[in-house]
């Protein structure tokens, strides 16, 4: 990857002046000049960071679940969550290294067609550890933010049964490594849920784009063959398995 994280030393007019040159064109390959290059704003005026990276780092948990007059039960808008998530997937989970410890992490809110939604838009998520966004079995609206330069996943529906939209998202810089085993080692888009609805999203300088994979089933979740059901039809916009007797996430 060729990423590149400049600051804005001046603009005057149309001219933006970086604080030093960059090191690479940032031109398409050969043959492919409908290509983008994609610049994104990471600074945000309302930030959130650990104070120390090194040491105990920090990470945010929301689990509200009551909407407010909006609708939402969430709702986090243009701030800059940098240098967080405790939670090290080259490591053993352990008291040090607890799981479930994200940048920003929507947790257990529901995901009954009762339940709120939460919601993240325009915020830049980057500098962290493990995972960046988390929808963890919790409906959300997650638009229009950046995701940079963390090791595990940019943007993660982990359980399954979430519901919601990603859309708009720049996700780059999910660089991976060479010691965790983690199946979602340095992916940009990760969905266990088959129901979140994904449109205009772009991920680059990733080891992997998207992935669509589903958690192993859980004890007693098969009967006489048929798939755990995790959703009602009516509480869906699309039906991903018309043909199956129940929805799930396989």
């Amino acid at each position: 990857g060729e990423d590149e994280v400049r600051r804005v030393a001046a603009v005057s007019g149309s001219v933006v002046t970086l604080d030093a040159p960059l090191k690479h064109r940032h031109a398409a390959p050969s043959g492919y000049n409908g290509l983008e290059t994609y610049i994104a704003n990471l600074s945000r005026n309302i930030v959130l960071r650990s104070e120390n990276p090194d040491g105990v780092r920090g990470h945010v948990l929301l689990h509200a679940a009551d909407a407010d007059a909006t609708g939402f039960s969430n709702l986090i808008r243009f701030a800059e969550f940098c240098d967080l998530g405790r939670t090290d997937f080259t490591r053993p989970r352990n008291e040090g290294n607890p799981a479930g410890r994200y940048s920003l992490h929507f947790h257990l809110i529901g995901t009954d067609r009762d339940s709120p939604y939460s919601g993240v838009d325009g915020c830049s998520i980057n500098r962290g550890k493990g995972w960046g966004i988390v929808q963890h079995e919790s409906n959300a609206i997650i638009t229009s933010n950046e995701v940079f330069d963390l090791q595990a996943g940019g943007i993660v529906s982990e359980t399954g049964n979430e519901n919601g939209d990603w859309s708009y998202n720049l996700v780059s810089g999910i660089h991976g490594d060479d010691i965790s085993t983690d199946h979602l080692n340095g992916i940009g888009y990760e969905s266990q849920s088959r129901v979140v609805v994904q449109y205009g999203n772009v991920a680059t300088t990733c080891n992997r784009g998207w992935g669509f994979s589903a958690l192993d089933p859980v004890e007693n979740s098969r009967v006489e063959g048929i798939h755990h059901k995790m959703f009602e039809r009516d509480q869906l916009r699309f039906d991903p398995s018309p043909f199956d007797v129940a929805i799930s996430n396989k």
